[in-house]
């Protein structure tokens, strides 16, 4: 399984700085030069080892190692070594090259090659990543046809294979994304075995994942190795509904998320009062049709970036509701035994909701080499369930630290609760000069007679209403600043 994998979002993370990635237990230095190239080396100065992700990208287009101030080129080439004085000699010496990894951009994120060195390099020339097609689409993409959502990536405690399980299990959306995805009540049987599906290959494989309680006509997963798997879903109306999960190993108990979703309508639909007359005559929407009518483009997200922070809050209250489930649930399978061959051994799957879940087991056993291509001699095992669970809420180490989109939302949100806390104080000495003034002007006119307290109240009245109205402010705000930093899910608090 050693081939093309996104390690991130190009267009939310940032270009001047170095990014540290892990990927198959290696630990990268992902960074970008001034001429656009992305490119992928081992976190590794090859002068002491100190990790090159703590460096810097200088405005010459060379990553600097901060220890001590060796520069390196997009090629990983040894530019300077500033205690050499060599002529050049030594920053020609093989050893003093970076470990270049293959790498290349495509539908909006940077893929880097599972190995490097002169075989990797002929070998990731020869094969290509795993593209959605839809997205290759470019005169359907201009003309509206084809519509893509924003890309959200999501470091999540727990593995690669966990995951995949997850994204092949229909029948846990109403239960699992209860609220947001429909209800705990519209579990049913799903027949997940309605259309033959072409054989499994080394090249992936196609299963029913159709959800008759979304009012869906039928819906396809299709795993594409090592790292994606597309959810179409075609709907009464005509649309399809893709979504779009790729997920890459990198650490045991760790992975990395991509998605986003596509909306494809089979021609151009102008949005009229007649398309209006027509859903209204076929009835309710079902949910997906819902979906399909906010997605990111008709709210005018998609092409405004600075807007996909709300994308990626929507993604992390989605994720958060499986979070537990599969945090646990691995690491409850692994301190049984009941791993790798012996992972059917530890569950119980009667219904052909499963369906999914098995031919993806399958795949991994006869094709996957058991699961991901770990170093020789890497430590495999997971941590107990009960050694740190708090950090599967952590959404700021595991995204909006390294989403640009989201760290400038986080300020522009710190700035409004600013502002707010400004108004509440503001507001409050508005409010008492009010009175007092209120107060002073009664006593002129009515020299000798105490002043109401109505004429007090009646003056603080706007400014005790502004005050209010910032405090309730400072308090929404403050809820959204939280979902930058953790978001815990409790499924016992949600009816």
């Amino acid at each position: 399984m050693v081939k093309w994998y996104p390690v991130l979002s190009e267009k939310d993370s940032d270009p001047g700085k170095a990014h540290a990635v892990q990927l198959l237990g290696k630990d990268l230095v992902v960074w970008r030069n001034t001429e656009g190239r992305w490119s992928a080396f081992d976190d590794r100065c090859p002068h002491r080892a100190a990790p090159l992700s703590e460096g810097r990208v200088e405005k010459d287009g060379s990553l600097l190692c901060a220890y001590h101030a060796w520069r390196f080129d997009a090629d990983g080439k040894c530019l300077s070594i500033p205690q050499s004085d060599r002529d050049g000699k030594d920053e020609t010496n093989p050893r003093a090259c970076a470990k270049l990894y293959p790498t290349q951009v495509a539908q909006d994120m940077v893929w880097v090659w599972g190995e490097n060195g002169s075989d990797a390099v002929l070998e990731s020339l020869l094969t290509k990543p795993a593209l959605v097609s839809a997205l290759e689409d470019k005169e359907g993409i201009k003309s509206g046809r084809v519509v893509p959502g924003v890309v959200t990536q999501r470091d999540l405690a727990y593995s690669w294979e966990t995951f995949w399980e997850n994204v092949m299990d229909p029948a846990h959306v109403v239960v699992s994304h209860h609220g947001l995805m429909g209800k705990r009540s519209m579990a049913k049987p799903l027949d997940l075995e309605a259309t033959p599906q072409p054989a499994m290959t080394k090249e992936g494989f196609v299963v029913d994942n159709n959800s008759p309680q979304f009012g869906a006509k039928q819906g396809v997963a299709t795993f594409v190795p090592p790292a994606l798997v597309e959810i179409a879903t075609e709907l009464e109306d005509g649309k399809t509904i893709s979504l779009v999960q790729y997920n890459i190993p990198t650490r045991p108990g760790w992975s990395r998320m991509f998605n986003r979703q596509l909306t494809i309508t089979p021609e151009v639909v102008g949005e009229n009062k007649g398309d209006d007359e027509k859903d209204k005559k076929k009835g309710a929407p079902s949910l997906l049709q819902l979906v399909a009518r906010i997605s990111p483009v008709k709210l005018k997200l998609a092409p405004n970036e600075q807007r996909a922070w709300i994308q990626h809050i929507f993604s992390h209250m989605f994720v958060h509701q499986d979070m537990p489930l599969l945090y646990h649930q691995e690491k409850i399978m692994a301190s049984s035994g009941h791993t790798g061959a012996k992972w059917s051994d530890g569950i119980y799957t009667p219904t052909t909701s499963d369906k999914g879940i098995h031919t993806l087991r399958k795949w991994i056993k006869k094709f996957g080499s058991g699961g991901p291509p770990w170093p020789k001699g890497y430590d495999t095992s997971l941590p107990s369930r009960h050694d740190n669970p708090d950090v599967m809420w952590d959404i700021y180490e595991q995204h909006t630290k390294h989403c640009t989109t989201c760290l400038g939302a986080l300020k522009r949100v710190e700035q409004c609760i600013a502002a707010a806390k400004v108004s509440t104080v503001a507001s409050l000495t508005w409010a008492v000069l009010r009175a007092a003034s209120a107060i002073s002007t009664s006593i002129l006119a009515s020299p000798g007679t105490p002043p109401s307290n109505f004429v007090a109240a009646k003056a603080m009245l706007p400014g005790v209403l502004l005050m209010l109205a910032s405090l309730k402010a400072t308090k929404m705000l403050g809820s959204l600043r939280q979902m930058f930093y953790v978001y815990k899910y409790v499924h016992q608090e949600h009816d």
